[in-house]
């Protein structure tokens, strides 16, 4: 059975989302989670235009982006302080590293213009495929390495709703 903050989104969330961490911020701010997965149940995912879309101001936001995933050894782990993501392939696939902030070692300081801070990709982690069927969740404390090519020659196109943290 789905979490009661999907919002009756037919998509379900990866088993790496902390669920008492997502079930905490939905009641703190269910506007911005209600305006998220209303965005992404009611707009045509498939053919949304590559670029930024507002949902909710600056507090919430998506990115649609298309792109070849990259091998392994060019993709960094990474996380956001002032964003939460929630990324969906909405087509192809691409694999998903997961992992936390004490097993990873920054290679740059953190750029709070891009609100990102990028780490070693050698930590210790979880990969999972993220394909249309499930969508993530990261939070500032969740490291993640996205982009991260599962299969040859597979194009993908990712929705990133960026919602304040």
């Amino acid at each position: 059975k789905a979490p009661q903050w999907v919002c009756g989104w037919e998509v379900k969330p990866d088993a790496t989302i902390n669920q008492e961490q997502m079930q905490a911020h939905f009641d703190a701010n269910p506007e911005r989670w209600e305006a998220t997965f209303g965005f992404l149940k009611s707009t045509d995912l498939a053919a949304l235009p590559l670029g930024e879309h507002e949902i909710l101001g600056r507090d919430v936001f998506a990115i649609v982006s298309e792109y070849s995933p990259k091998p392994h050894e060019d993709c960094f782990f990474e996380n956001h302080l002032k964003y939460i993501d929630l990324q969906y392939v909405v087509s192809g696939e691409e694999l998903m590293g997961v992992t936390t902030l004490d097993k990873v070692v920054p290679v740059q300081a953190y750029d709070e213009t891009k609100d990102i801070c990028f780490f070693a990709g050698d930590a210790e982690a979880e990969y999972v495929p993220a394909t249309a069927e499930t969508f993530f969740v990261f939070f500032p404390s969740d490291i993640h390495r996205p982009s991260m090519k599962s299969k040859e020659d597979v194009k993908v196109k990712k929705v990133v709703v960026k919602v304040l943290y």
